[in-house]
């Protein structure tokens, strides 16, 4: 905001920060000016400091501090200065950052640049404690390294401290900066690797490491060494402590020998060189200590034998070998956490005791976790935010109590990792669900089958929508998209269709159309609609609501004006969560989404707001692959085979019935109640009242039914037809005479459909 009052002829002034005396607001000004306002009028200036004021803090009475770079000030109510402090003098090598003023207990905190807080007292500016009260790394990245103890952790940094983190919580001042960092197998010592890609300083001896004594309190270097000139990227020890490998633009396999315990000094031999093309990034040693499994900076995965330094160029030779860590980005285990569309994986650790867990961090600042091994990029994970900025480095403490990591934003964040009872019986659900999940989606393709209005029988095909009467041996086609198509929906009134893009690459559109002409009514798009998985009509035919299929699975509701969808406009939209949503539908009065571990009912006063459906005991870790209204009760299907019914008013579940011997992945409402599909091709009509089994049919196929849709009978008592989507085929089947019939053949991209 710029000054007003100022005269054109000085230099442009921006208000930096605002504060208060009683009633009256008070600015700090980039010219180290303080200026009192009464309402809207400047009424006084004070020059506070030379530099722009970057705080202030104010308390009862009409006193505050201001701070500017490496100074402090407290004033009165009449503007005086009171207390002037030089925070350099007592220390504070950086510029404070924030600043706090408790007037009740005489003290003043501030923060710094460095990542420190100092506890000043209020009455002479002195430090209260010998050093900062807490402090952390001024710069990233960071290193990290977890003590064997799995109480303990080391960080390095381009600050040139080596920080331990525990009760004690030392640090030590290296000056030189560090990237690399790894504790011995004993605990007892600690190699530390230092440089940067660009040296600031002549101080820095890039390709330098050593060994430091960390078994007592007064750290000290017993050993050092440099045979690069590049700075060091990674260390790891070998499990009997007389081997190190250390990663710069090659990687150096050294011998390690003590003759006493502590040691007082190690000799250090260097036993191999390893080659690379592109410097190493993260390595491992194998269990017998034979091999190194490397990833380089060109996003390789290579294997070598530690001595004499031979790559193995015959990737099969080195599958079933045995790794003492997981720490590389790129390997068979965890080749499921890189999503075509996701964030790059920047740091990985796996934990293979009690409960096999991999733990990412991503360029995005998330943390994922997913069960270890994770091969398939459909595999289950959960996220966690904390970081602004890319997770450099990610490590799970030995026992697996904590996940510790690092980030660009100089942060360090330590996580409880809980382990529940019944993990592996979880374990091995998630891994079912994850193959069920896995057939339901086996094609990017929309697999759906949806009666029109005149006997007409619509589903997507290689980008376009088919529209087709089998009784006058007539089709048609909505060609209006530019990708395959990911969601179909018809309104109650079988007279609009909705259609969206699957497509991520480019915002994506939805198309409203006529199925009798298929002719465009509407296109709706959003620039953060990104795929689109799921579609679903409001029964009044005025709403539409949208699942996007990005990772932040968003949902999006457009509305008609009077019914008129040329006007539609977007009237809410919300973030839907990490977890996958199966299925979305309409209430009268709210929305609702549902899929793995999570069903949220959501309202729209004044905007997209949610209530987390609660979960039974019995059912929480069951995963809902599809939902249907019947009447005034939501009916969700789960990936354990049952019927489970929700009480709307208070959303929780009223019921569950075991209705099918695999998972229940299609719902549709019908006269009698319900037509559910199942994972193994059945189809079954059950009745509203207690869910009593009324006819079953058997499509001929044992892969599940994809989707399900009903045409009923004119007296609107019962259903006459079924249609059923099952391993790309169209089935109707006939309630009346039980037959099945191959209505169409929904095609993969690239085939033709066959009708």
């Amino acid at each position: 905001m710029l000054c007003s009052f100022f005269p054109l002829t000085q230099p442009t002034t921006f208000y930096t920060c605002v504060g208060w005396i009683d009633n009256d607001l008070i600015v700090g000004a980039s010219t180290g000016d303080v200026i009192r306002f009464a309402g809207a009028t400047p009424i006084s200036k004070i020059k506070a400091h030379t530099s722009k004021i970057t705080n202030i803090s104010s308390v009862a009475g009409g006193r505050f501090a201001i701070s500017a770079a490496n100074s402090i000030k407290l004033y009165d109510s009449k503007c005086r200065c009171i207390i002037a402090v030089d925070t350099e003098v007592l220390g504070v090598r950086h510029q404070i950052s924030s600043l706090s003023w408790h007037a009740d207990t005489r003290k003043i905190l501030i923060g710094t640049e460095g990542n420190e807080v100092w506890e000043l007292s209020s009455e002479d500016g002195s430090n209260i404690n010998d050093g900062p009260l807490v402090s952390a790394h001024a710069s990233s990245p960071m290193a990290i390294s977890a003590h064997p103890n799995g109480t303990t952790f080391a960080t390095v940094a381009d600050d040139g401290f080596l920080r331990v983190w525990n009760d004690e919580n030392t640090s030590l001042d290296l000056a030189m900066p560090s990237r690399a960092c790894a504790y011995s197998p004993d605990g007892r010592m600690l190699a530390v690797g230092f440089g940067k890609p660009v040296k600031d300083t002549a101080k820095t001896i890039n390709g330098k490491w050593v060994i430091i004594d960390v078994s007592h309190s007064s750290y000290c270097i017993i050993a050092e060494r440099r045979d690069s000139r590049r700075f060091i990227r990674e260390m790891k020890w070998y499990s009997n402590g007389d081997r190190l490998a250390v990663g710069s633009d090659k990687i150096y396999v050294y011998q390690l020998a003590s003759e006493t315990n502590p040691a007082l000094k190690v000799d250090i031999s260097l036993v191999s060189t390893i080659d690379m093309n592109s410097p190493s990034i993260h390595f491992d040693f194998s269990k017998d200590g034979k091999y190194l499994r490397v990833n380089s900076e060109a996003n390789e995965l290579m294997w070598f034998e530690a001595d004499p330094a031979i790559r193995i160029s015959e990737a099969s030779l080195m599958k079933d070998t045995e790794w003492e860590s997981d720490t590389c980005v790129f390997d068979w285990n965890v080749q499921g956490a890189h999503h075509p569309e996701g964030p790059n994986v920047m740091s990985l650790d796996c934990y293979t005791e009690d409960c096999s867990s991999v733990v990412t961090g991503g360029d995005d600042g998330v943390l994922r976790m997913y069960s270890y091994p994770c091969t398939s990029t459909r595999s289950n994970y959960l996220s966690y935010i904390g970081h602004d900025g890319a997770v450099t480095s990610v490590m799970i403490l030995k026992g697996g109590s904590h996940v510790i990591s690092a980030g660009d934003d100089h942060a360090i964040m330590i996580w409880r990792h809980e382990i529940d009872d019944n993990y592996g019986d979880r374990l091995l659900s998630e891994r079912q669900e994850s193959s069920v999940i896995d057939a339901v989606d086996a094609t990017d393709m929309c697999c759906t089958a949806l009666y029109g209005c005149a006997d007409q029988i619509m589903f997507p095909t290689s980008g376009v929508c088919l529209v087709m009467n089998a009784k006058r041996s007539t089709q048609n086609l909505f060609q209006r998209h530019n990708s395959q198509i990911g969601a179909v929906a018809t309104s109650s009134s079988r007279q609009l269709v909705a259609s969206g893009d699957s497509c991520s690459d480019f915002p994506s559109k939805i198309w409203i159309w006529d199925p009798q002409t298929c002719t465009e009514i509407a296109s709706l798009s959003d620039s953060r609609l990104r795929g689109v998985s799921a579609l679903a009509f409001s029964p009044d035919e005025n709403r539409l609501a949208c699942v996007s299929s990005d990772e932040n699975h968003r949902i999006f509701v457009w509305t008609a004006i009077n019914g008129n969808w040329s006007n539609a406009y977007l009237s809410a939209y919300s973030l839907g969560g990490h977890e996958k949503i199966s299925f979305v539908q309409f209430t009268q009065t709210q929305l609702i989404t549902g899929g793995r571990n999570n069903l949220n009912f959501w309202s729209f006063v004044p905007n997209l707001s949610v209530s987390k459906g609660v979960v039974s005991t019995q059912s929480q870790h069951d995963t809902l692959l599809c939902g249907a209204m019947m009447g005034d009760t939501l009916l969700t299907g789960t990936s354990e085979g049952s019927f489970v019914t929700w009480d709307l008013t208070e959303n929780k579940i009223v019921g569950e019935v075991k209705a099918h011997n695999s998972s229940v992945t299609s719902l549709r409402a019908c006269p009698e109640g319900i037509v559910s599909g199942s994972s193994d091709g059945l189809v079954t009509i059950w009745s509203s009242d207690a869910f009593q089994k009324k006819r079953s049919f058997d499509v001929g196929t044992t892969s599940a039914i994809h989707s399900l849709d009903i045409c009923p009978h004119s007296n609107g008592h019962s259903t006459m037809k079924i249609l059923a989507v099952s391993d790309s085929t169209c089935f109707e089947i006939s309630c009346v005479t039980g037959r099945v019939t191959n209505a169409a053949k929904i095609p993969t991209a690239g085939e033709e459909s066959t009708c």
